[in-house]
């Protein structure tokens, strides 16, 4: 057998590093509610049958990304919860729950030094993410409609 020359580097920004003193008590609470409704972490939680039948109600509701507007045609989609309450988590609500695309899941919980965010600060993120998408969108027209109205007085 062939040995590979180059060696693959592990991707650091998948990490979820934490700055010193940031209080990430969010996810012990989590945890803790999690215990409480006798799963015994976050992966297993997100792995059961309740998850997946949450996940896919809310997909159905809401099936655009929250953040950047595409669909489960062009995209990979996630739910990210907005806060982690009792009824979000065993489905007696879907409050706090925002149906998003793997990309813009990633950047809102990630920042760019690769520092995990709270899931307060990433929900704020996502409110951001979405502002900045429908300024965009609105200047696209604005110039779409601005040019075919140049172009009509031109001709």
């Amino acid at each position: 057998s062939k040995k590979c020359r180059f060696k693959r580097r592990k991707h650091n920004k998948y990490k979820n590093k934490i700055h010193p003193g940031q209080n990430m008590d969010e996810y012990v609470d989590r945890n803790e509610l999690l215990l409480h409704l006798g799963f015994r972490d976050y992966k297993h939680y997100l792995r059961s049958p309740l998850w997946k039948e949450i996940r896919e109600r809310k997909l159905t509701e809401n099936p655009r990304c929250y953040g950047c507007d595409r669909d489960e045609t062009t995209a990979r989609m996630q739910v990210h919860h907005g806060h982690y309450t009792e009824s979000n988590l065993t489905g007696k609500t879907l409050e706090h729950l925002f149906a998003i695309c793997s990309r813009c899941h990633h950047a809102i919980e990630i920042t760019r030094n690769g520092y995990k965010r709270t899931p307060e600060q990433a929900t704020k993120e996502l409110f951001r993410w979405r502002k900045l998408m429908l300024v965009r969108r609105s200047l696209k027209v604005d110039n779409h409609v601005t040019r075919v109205s140049l172009g009509r007085r031109i001709l």
